[in-house]
């Protein structure tokens, strides 16, 4: 599935860690409906669905909670250490992930935004790209202190996912949020490119 022409998506993506969701939430506060890739991720492995018997078979039953659904938590710490384990979760998941955003996006029309962690490797049809990066000694504080893992575990995620300079040369915006005394620069910056989103992109 493609995009349509009745929308424009753009993109909001970063390492985990790096402040993405922070910078999508003032998207969605200037009125940009965001459409949430790690959101639709949890829902395509929901028991029932295709992906979740795929994943199921391939991973074994060791994945599952007690209830049945699949522990993201366990699946985490087999695919960051094993990068081909990761690149088969990716193959069963972002084909679907993309379709998802295109479906949505074509329901809602005009200028929409999709955030997600792994935008550009997903092949997802999106422009402008906007990159959120932060040093990595703040985004292992990030991930430590949102998902309640150790140093080890969110490290051995950082290192999983591309470096700066791999949104650097491949993004039209980068957004740097290291520190919590950046607030003001970074909406500055989130204001100017939502008036260049909207005088390139409003009149579609």
């Amino acid at each position: 599935m493609t995009p349509n022409d009745k929308s424009v998506i753009f993109g909001i993506t970063g390492g985990s860690g790096s402040g993405k969701s922070y910078v999508s939430d003032i998207f969605r506060k200037n009125g940009f409906f965001i459409i949430d890739a790690d959101k639709i991720g949890h829902q395509i492995i929901m028991p029932g669905k295709k992906a979740y018997f795929e994943l199921i078979e391939h991973f074994g039953k060791k994945i599952l909670t007690e209830n049945g659904e699949i522990d993201r938590g366990t699946l985490g710490k087999i695919v960051f250490s094993d990068n081909n384990e990761l690149k088969f979760l990716n193959s069963v998941t972002h084909p679907r992930i993309c379709a998802e955003i295109y479906g949505q996006a074509g329901e809602k029309g005009g200028i929409v935004g999709a955030d997600g962690a792994l935008l550009i490797e997903s092949g997802l049809k999106c422009r402008p790209i906007i990159a959120v990066i932060a040093d990595k000694n703040v985004r292992a504080e990030r991930i430590m202190r949102r998902d309640g893992i150790s140093r080890e575990s969110a490290e051995s995620r950082i290192n999983s996912q591309k470096d700066a300079a791999f949104y650097r040369s491949r993004c039209d915006y980068i957004i740097e949020n290291n520190s919590a005394g950046s607030e003001g620069d970074i909406e500055d910056k989130i204001k100017k490119i939502i008036y260049e989103l909207r005088e390139n992109y409003g009149k579609k």
